[in-house]
């Protein structure tokens, strides 16, 4: 009888286990840390009307999203304004809302059904012309992973583990069956909750998923459909590196805008670059005395690098000088062709750019700045693009590399133009690559300025969008703040095509050696 006691307990334990596991297992599949919504602005559209939705994502898991396509599909006779097409990054517990702009096409157009047209907030075109609150809760629809979120009929792996933990306790009060029976107890709660640990990382696979949302509304009094497609990725790496700035942040050099340091990148080869030897920043016109000194005696810079071209400097904005550090000025300018034409034509233009540039620091004096600048194409952030693949600044490319190829070393270099923000970011990026650092790092490296000048974006857009309805001069405007991924994604895409990689641009057109590769490593990399 005590044998066959211990065989059926045997039995009952494996019958608790197997569900649990299989629970487990289908909770870890089905569970979607990525939901979208859609939502009209009205439930009722008529001729003459723009449609407007707001597109809703969100990533309630614990992986980042490296990247989410959304492609709005409309009905043949309607067109998504602006036809382009975007990707969104999203981090771990993150939502983001952006609008769609939809118009009546001509009678000669058919609209591709799959025209994407939603993009992050701060650089889409279509978003600048639409941005009303969504108000119908009737015209929305949300929808988790299209591959089966967790169903209702499913049992959650906690109702198992509440179930074992019962059995647990009346095994243990059985007298004949009670160290078998809790001994498999045990071992199938362990189990179960290494299981239920391991759901936490099930986002983190590299599979494509997909989700849709669908939102009805009624054009002439006729119903139509406009549906959301959301096609994601996460990132399948456990160990993925994701820069922070916080640990970058260099606080003690006041006076300074988006100043921080390259410190503890981890390149492809496993090794970091050394704290506090390389830093980037906006320019040092206001830095303070405490600033300074932080730099002559924490950082021990010995060089400056500063990016911007003569026009942009006057004694509102040149650097203070700082006893003990070499200042070197290699005047990348992407713009510096337009602002030359426009200025050496009338130089009332010039005398007026200069009295804004002195009055930035006042309210309002930046957007003063920024409008003006950007009505004459002064920035441009296209121009950028091509500018830093540039036979030109290809030329800049090799000062620079000189300068951190004689740092003293024990000393560290700081690089920078206006705002630090890309020509500063170029700078980098191409140091990154020679110190063998894959495009991620360059893109976060590059993208941590939005973080930087978070709060100064966010002022910016609320007074660009009362200045102006222009969807193309609010995009210029807002590159004075902050930086769009393609910028920086179609500069290191450009190049890896035509010469296969970055550090071979460096290599072949930049005229960086082997040596020269080896002695930056020793400069600025440790294990």
């Amino acid at each position: 009888m005590k044998t066959i006691a211990k065989i059926m307990t045997v039995l009952m334990a494996g019958a608790l286990c197997v569900p649990s596991a299989c629970s487990m297992a289908a909770y870890a599949e089905d569970a979607s840390p990525v939901a979208v919504s859609i939502e009209a602005d009205k439930a009722e559209y008529g001729q003459g009307d723009s449609l407007k939705f707001n597109v809703s994502v969100s990533n309630s898991g614990e992986s980042e999203i490296e990247k989410i396509d959304l492609k709005a599909a409309l009905p043949e006779k309607f067109v998504i304004s602006e036809n382009e097409t975007y990707t969104v990054q999203l981090a771990a517990n993150e939502t983001k809302t952006y609008t769609i702009l939809a118009e009546l096409a001509a009678a000669e157009t058919t609209a591709s059904a799959e025209t994407t047209a939603v993009t992050t907030a701060s650089t889409t075109k279509a978003t600048t012309k639409a941005t009303t609150k969504a108000t119908t809760k009737a015209a929305t629809t949300t929808s988790g992973n299209s591959s089966g979120a967790p169903k209702t009929g499913d049992m959650p792996p906690y109702i198992f583990m509440a179930i074992l933990g019962a059995a647990a306790v009346v095994a243990l009060k059985s007298r004949k069956s009670r160290k078998v029976f809790s001994v498999m107890i045990s071992t199938v709660m362990l189990g179960t909750i290494t299981m239920q640990c391991l759901t936490i990382r099930t986002d983190a696979a590299a599979k494509p998923q997909e989700v849709a949302a669908t939102c009805e509304f009624r054009y002439d009094g006729a119903a139509e459909t406009i549906t959301v497609t959301a096609v994601y990725e996460l990132d399948d790496s456990a160990d993925a590196q994701v820069l922070d700035y916080n640990k970058q942040a260099l606080r003690d050099v006041t006076g300074v805008s988006n100043v921080r340091q390259l410190g503890g990148y981890i390149n492809s080869e496993g090794k970091k670059i050394k704290q506090n030897v390389l830093i980037r920043s906006g320019n040092l016109a206001h830095i303070t005395e405490n600033g300074m000194a932080a730099l002559k005696d924490k950082y021990k810079v010995s060089d400056i690098i500063d990016l911007r071209y003569d026009r942009e400097l006057n004694p509102n904005t040149m650097d203070k000088e700082i006893e003990g550090i070499e200042y070197h000025n290699v005047p990348m300018s992407a713009t510096r062709e337009v602002a030359e034409q426009v200025f050496s034509q009338n130089p009332e233009l010039y005398a007026k750019m200069q009295e804004l540039q002195r009055n930035a620091g006042k309210p309002g004096g930046s957007i003063a700045l920024s409008l003006f600048q950007a009505e004459l194409g002064i920035i441009n952030a296209q121009k950028h693009i091509e500018y830093f693949e540039s036979d030109e600044a290809v030329g800049y490319y090799r000062d620079v590399f000189d300068i951190l190829l004689s740092k003293p070393e024990d000393a560290a270099i700081l690089f920078h133009c206006a705002g630090g923000k890309d020509r500063t970011g170029m700078i980098s990026m191409l140091i990154l690559a020679a110190l063998d650092f894959d495009k991620d790092i360059m893109m976060q490296d590059y993208m941590m300025t939005n973080v930087a000048n978070a709060e100064k974006i966010e002022e910016t857009r609320k007074a660009v969008e009362e200045k102006t309805d222009d969807p193309d001069l609010i995009y210029n405007m807002m590159f004075t703040v902050c930086v769009y991924e393609e910028v920086m994604g179609t500069n290191i895409d450009d190049l890896t095509e035509q010469y296969g990689s970055v550090k071979n641009f460096l290599r072949e057109k930049v005229g960086l050696t082997d040596d020269d590769f080896a002695k930056l490593r020793e400069l600025y990399l440790e294990d």
